[in-house]
């Protein structure tokens, strides 16, 4: 099938953290998302069956971080949640969507099993806590867009004057990155760095997101996704404590493909991205899907067989957009491969079709041909869903219109997470088992030195 990571960071709900004071009023005039706080993984099939669960039916509970609502509803570790106001919960990222939709406040009827009994509780939703720091300043805000108003977060260094500034994009994910932590806390990490060496930096919460209005989040295209970004840029660039003229973009993955399409309208002084394409959209899938079969150890037969029904699969998905029901009914022999990939007849990875197929219309090489400023494309030698050919791509696409302005950089031991690996299939491996990766510093190094660079030209 259709590969599923899709220029995502795998995540869980949450991961262990030290208790924190949830703010009782929202800040920005944006009304605080919901903040469940657990670890979360998938239901053991021992476990399943012992409980007699549907397959798929479930979520079990790792680990419950103290000042969360999970743990002011004294759930426990062990727990297996089953269902959320009557609708089965059918797996992790399904959990996430149906707890990411409410806001601080919201009532819920939880369904969950404790050893062989089952209970029901009734729980009011905590929100997220605020995130805070005695070295710099956390502002948080909000900045209006096609979608609705959309939570911003921006940390600037104390004291007066004009800063040189670094606005990061995440991934494909549906997630929030306000006050993130366990696989997420990478996006925080770098921001914090960059802020304690002196820069502002901003981060905004895709619509349907955290606080963000908008959504259903799955169901936000990406030009509208796109349009966020675009008023969070216009607005940092005319703050007064922001150095208009020194303001940088970190793409990380599908932010990647973001950035420059960004900076064709809004010029900046440099963009970084990580981890992500500058091919096209059909390019990318089938490349990706070929590396991470092999990475499965799967047959080089059975590889020609399933790349030549995706490519069938691409091209009526996205140049030909026909329907799920479409391709079915002119293609019978495709009805399993969609049934892996579609769920509902409209979603892919938990995204919508209209969001993909207007990533497959981007001409990316364009976005690039038009950049003015420096840009560095970075690659992780461990990172199995991007390639290093897109990077380095990017690099000659802006050298050919701008000498000298396009550096491509593969960075050892760091995967597509940011985090240490020694290689593909070790990090493939640690993927495929939901194992919770070590930050490598090395992004943070290599970012700044470069950056710190062309804000001093």
């Amino acid at each position: 099938m259709l590969t599923a990571l899709c220029l995502s960071i795998v995540t869980t709900l949450s991961s262990p953290a030290p208790a924190l004071d949830v703010p009782a009023e929202p800040a920005g005039g944006l009304k605080r998302g919901a903040f469940f706080g657990a670890r979360i993984r998938s239901v053991e099939e021992e476990a399943r069956k012992r409980l007699r669960l549907d397959a798929g039916t479930g979520i079990a509970i790792e680990q419950v971080i103290p000042g969360s609502t999970a743990e002011a509803a004294r759930f426990q570790a062990g727990d297996v949640l089953v269902a959320l106001d009557g609708v089965k919960i059918t797996g992790v990222g399904e959990f996430v969507r149906m707890i990411g939709g409410r806001k601080a406040g919201d009532g819920v009827t939880i369904d969950l099993r404790r050893g062989d009994a089952a209970r029901k509780e009734k729980v009011t939703l905590k929100g997220r806590p605020l995130e805070t720091s005695d070295a710099f300043e956390v502002i948080y805000g909000a900045v209006p867009s096609r979608a609705g108003r959309l939570r911003t977060i921006l940390t600037r260094p104390k004291g007066a004057g004009k800063h040189p500034a670094l606005f990061l994009i995440q991934g494909v994910g549906l997630f929030s990155v306000d006050n993130p932590i366990g696989p997420l806390a990478s996006y925080k990490t770098i921001a914090d760095d960059f802020t304690r060496h002196g820069y502002v930096t901003l981060r905004v919460d895709k619509p349907g997101c955290g606080d963000s209005e908008g959504g259903p989040a799955r169901d936000v295209d990406f030009d509208t996704e796109l349009d966020g970004y675009r008023q969070a840029l216009r607005m940092l660039k005319a703050r007064s404590d922001v150095d208009a003229e020194k303001v940088f973009l970190f793409g990380h993955s599908m932010g990647g493909v973001m950035a420059p399409l960004l900076a064709s309208e809004v010029p900046v002084q440099g963009i970084v991205v990580y981890g992500t394409i500058a091919r096209t959209w059909t390019e990318y899938m089938l490349e990706n899907s070929r590396r991470q079969l092999e990475l499965a150890n799967t047959d080089p037969s059975a590889i020609d067989r399933q790349l030549r029904d995706d490519a069938a699969l691409l091209t009526y998905l996205y140049a030909e957009k026909l329907s799920p029901r479409e391709i079915v009914a002119r293609h019978p022999r495709l009805r399993s491969l969609l049934e892996q990939t579609i769920t509902e007849d409209r979603y892919f990875v938990d995204r919508s079709l209209t969001f993909f197929r207007q990533l497959a219309d981007k001409n990316l090489g364009a976005a690039w041909e038009s950049f003015t400023g420096h840009a560095l494309a970075i690659w992780g030698k461990a990172d199995f869903v991007s390639h290093d050919d897109d990077h380095a791509l990017i690099a000659r696409i802006v050298n050919r219109g701008h000498p000298g302005h396009g550096t491509f950089l593969a960075l050892d031991g760091i995967d597509h997470g940011f985090n240490k690996a020694a290689s593909r299939p070790e990090s493939f491996q640690r993927g495929q088992s939901r194992q919770p990766g070590e930050f490598n510093p090395a992004i943070l190094e290599v970012c700044r030195d470069w950056i710190s660079v062309h804000s001093r030209q």
